[in-house]
């Protein structure tokens, strides 16, 4: 049970609620309200439950009404998270997070606390309003329990970025939800001091406060107890008749005022009584609706026995959403009850979310899903499971006529992949039809195909838009694969860039990642490089911005980072660094954590060996700021220059107990602290689950899933012995026979091996997972498997055309996957497609 509020004057009140009609806004408009630790949306078609998708599944403990950005096309909005618990630290981060208008959590956060450098004390964010330049004022309502009641905050975020600020005051008591009235001057409702007071005369940025710290004019708008309204807590300005306002008092009395201009009471918008329940955020639509959030505050334990140390709080399922129709009513009318803890209500345009975002959270936009990577499907979103993944059968098939080793992305029943030609498909994900196609125009030389790299797709300002690398190549397309910008990764001066072969092998393997930024536009981060090639340029990660101009879309690099030199280079990013050694190869796809400011992925060998030396050299896991590029940490298990040929190729996993956790080709899965790069207790420092070899170990990326009840990552292996250091590998495998088969299960939380999986051949496809099933590519037995996550039994086998090595994408009853591989065996280059399974049952 979690409480929201407690105040200094507690009354009792008992609530009754009594569901009279049902009520809907004008056509057009929605009502969103926070509850549940979720946002809720009603429109004129009943009620639409509204998840965010923050941390790969949900983002919990919203609260507070959704504050929408002025003047933004994309319609992004900040809203409260008063205690975050993210599912992989367990620790509690207040701040504001951003939000796009599918409901799904942008990755910023406004006064972030969890930071290196933390911004101050947050306890309970809450109300919210953005002034005529657009800069955003947030109230924290401090310690939130009696006696300490006075150390609430008002805070101005400065525009666009929101992250320098100014705290206006902080010794609010319990102040709610805020508004500005025709003046510009800020109305604060403050329970706890029974007044809503004034404030006006902001600074205009951070430069205006001395310390972080300015004190606006201040005055009281309204004494509360004078005018009979003991606990302001909410307010909202009446659009029929403008000069008034409906305060909400929650407790003393519960009951909704309307109040002047000029702070003085008028009557009542729902007097206090048994339906009006306890009044807390609240707005009116276009027509003069009031809609507002009845808390459920109740006087006393539900059971009826007295609770020392909770004798009064919300209780689950007590509050509700109710109306009060324009022209009153003497009961205002119950929308929707059994609501646990709603407060926070907005009543905006309905082009402004989409209220099929439910439907958006079972996408897998990208190449392991999210930008977690944790290559699991979303939690209630597949139907497949490990009593009935032996009834798949085949859907449908694509004949590419050449190999599909990029793993598709699942987005808006639309399937997204290319070809190791060069050819970009979008699938319908229903019938199998090929509704676009897009040909690669990048002619550079590469090494295992055009396209390799899977595709991300994301809504990017409003347009959803799909990013791969061809050849050397980012390709930016928009849903219909029109190519909207590009940006050529060729590092040399020459004529035609990306324009012709030139003997030099440049290309993008990596998987891009797109992360949406709060003033709109994105930033896209993707790995490349030149498979060794001497003297061609710098490999690395990339981060480009991307955004929507008046002349179309543009795509800009704003930094490479070089894992040799250990540098970030800024200044003409694709094109610094020097030629160097062909080292400091990034196929790694980049793994995300947006709430600490990181972005890990691996490195690889180089039989190269730089002159002079670099601090760089050599296989390893490194960690780089998401917002600069620049170095958190560096782990390398093992010397430089050591000829063994073992990389790090696999996409790196956010793993529980804020770990990183990667395989590499040595067979070792390690799991470090993602803030130090350090071992973490509990964790044995790496398992080994594959003999080290150049041409195998744990090339496939790795998913996390579930396996005996314990949070478990899954591991392919490909071949098991290695033609660097053959006498290493065959003695690893006499002495542990384990480690010649291809699939494995380790505990995510120690490191224990689970299991076993005694059946598949070698396989070159990451892991993914879905509702106690691993599946994988088995690439030298030509068979698409599924095992049983807990115990590595097999569920099920179907042969595919050429040998896989896509991973497996996971739909609500159908998975989808790649097939073929170019292994430079003469014909391998012309076989290859798209394949899709459904369940029979």
């Amino acid at each position: 049970m979690k409480t929201r509020l407690a105040l200094a004057v507690l009354v009792a009140v008992i609530i009754s609620q009594f569901g009279i009609a049902h009520s809907q806004p004008p056509t057009g408009q929605v009502v969103l309200v926070s509850q549940n630790e979720e946002l809720a949306a009603y429109d004129a078609n009943g009620v639409l439950h509204w998840e965010d998708d923050a941390f790969v599944n949900k983002h919990e403990w919203v609260n507070g009404p959704p504050c929408f950005i002025p003047n933004d096309a994309a319609h992004h909005f900040l809203e409260a998270d008063d205690n975050e618990e993210n599912g992989n630290d367990g620790n509690v981060h207040p701040w504001w997070g951003v939000f796009n208008s599918n409901g799904i959590w942008t990755g910023t956060k406004v006064w972030d606390t969890d930071l290196a450098h933390p911004q101050g004390t947050l306890e309970d964010p809450a109300g919210c309003a953005f002034d005529a330049n657009g800069n955003f004022f947030g109230v924290d309502v401090g310690e939130n329990h009696a006696p300490i009641i006075g150390d609430g905050q008002l805070i101005e975020f400065f525009a666009p970025d929101f992250t320098t600020f100014c705290r206006l005051a902080t010794n609010l008591s319990q102040p709610g939800m805020v508004a500005f009235d025709d003046d510009g001057a800020l109305l604060v409702p403050q329970a706890g001091a029974s007044e809503i007071t004034k404030f006006s005369g902001f600074p205009t940025s951070a430069a205006d406060c001395p310390g972080g710290t300015a004190a606006p004019t201040r005055s009281v708008w309204m004494t509360g107890i004078t005018q009979g309204i003991g606990t302001p807590i909410g307010l909202a300005r009446d659009p029929i008749t403008p000069h008034d306002w409906a305060v909400a008092s929650v407790l003393v009395p519960p009951a909704v005022f309307r109040v002047g201009k000029d702070g003085i009471v008028k009557g009542f918008y729902a007097a206090a009584g048994t339906q009006t329940g306890t009044p807390f955020g609240l707005d009116f639509d276009s027509e003069g609706n009031l809609y507002y959030a009845d808390l459920g505050i109740r006087p006393f334990p539900l059971n009826g026995a007295e609770d020392p140390s909770d004798p009064i709080g919300a209780a689950d399922g007590q509050g509700s959403l109710k109306e009060v129709p324009h022209g009153g009513g003497p009961i205002p009318i119950t929308i929707q009850s059994e609501m646990n803890f709603p407060d926070g209500v907005a009543v905006v345009d309905a082009s402004w979310v989409n209220l099929s975002a439910t439907e958006t959270e079972c996408d897998w936009n990208m190449y392991g899903n999210t930008g977690a990577r944790s290559f699991g499907v979303t939690p209630g979103c597949s139907r497949i499971n490990q009593f009935n993944a032996s009834t798949l059968v085949p859907k449908w098939f694509v004949n590419t006529s050449s190999p599909v080793t990029a793993s598709p992305a699942l987005v808006g029943g639309k399937v997204y992949v290319g070809d190791n030609g060069g050819t970009f498909y979008k699938v319908d994900a229903a019938s199998g039809h090929v509704d676009e196609t897009f040909p690669v125009t990048d002619q550079s030389s590469t090494d295992y195909g055009t396209i390799v790299s899977s595709a991300a797709v994301a809504d990017v300002e409003g347009q959803r838009l799909v990013v791969f690398g061809g050849g050397a190549t980012l390709y930016v397309l928009d849903d219909n694969l029109n190519e909207v910008a590009s940006s050529c990764f060729d590092p040399r001066d020459v004529p035609n860039p990306c324009g012709g072969s030139s003997g030099k092998t440049i290309e993008i393997e990596s998987s891009p990642v797109v992360v949406n930024l709060a003033g709109g536009g994105a930033r896209i981060l993707v790995g490349m490089d030149f498979n060794e090639d001497p003297g061609t340029g710098r490999a690395g990660l990339i981060s480009l911005k991307l955004k929507n101009t008046p002349g179309g879309w543009q795509l800009t690099p704003e930094w490479k980072f070089d894992p040799e030199t250990l540098q970030t280079y800024t200044t003409d990013p694709l094109h610094a660094g020097g030629t160097g050694s062909g080292c400091g190869n990034v196929w790694s796809s980049p793994t995300v954590d947006v709430k600490n400011n990181l972005v890990f992925f691996g490195v690889g060998n180089c039989d190269a060996i730089p002159n002079p030396p670099e601090p760089g050299d050599g296989e390893a896991l490194i960690a780089i700021h998401l917002n600069d590029g620049s170095l958190a940490w560096r782990y390398a298990p093992r010397a430089a220059d050591n000829g063994l040929d073992l990389d790090f190729g696999a996409t790196p996993n956010l793993l529980p107990g804020g770990r990183i956790g990667i395989g590499g080709k040595d067979g070792y899965y390690y799991a470090l602290d993602r803030l130090t790069g350090t071992f973490t207790p509990g964790w044995a420092a790496r398992t080994q689950v594959a003999a080290s070899s150049d041409l195998g170990g744990i090339i496939g990326s790795t998913a996390v899933g579930e396996s005996q009840g314990r949070r478990a990552v899954f591991t392919t292996n490909a071949i098991p012995f290695s033609t660097r250091d053959p006498q290493t590998s065959f003695e690893e495998n006499l002495q542990n026979p384990r480690l010649m088969v291809s699939l494995h299960a380790i505990d995510a939380e120690t490191g224990e091996n689970l299991w076993d999986a005694p059946m598949p051949l070698p396989s070159y496809s990451a892991a993914t997972y879905a509702n106690g099933v691993v599946f994988m590519s088995d690439t030298f037995g030509s068979t698409i498997q599924a095992y049983n996550a807990d115990n590595g039994l097999p569920l099920w086998a179907f042969p595919v055309t050429g040998a896989p090595s896509s991973g497996v994408t996971i739909g609500e009853d159908s998975i989808y996957l790649g097939s073929g591989t170019n292994a430079g065996v003469p014909g391998l280059d012309k076989v290859g497609g798209i394949w899709s399974y459904k369940l029979l049952m």
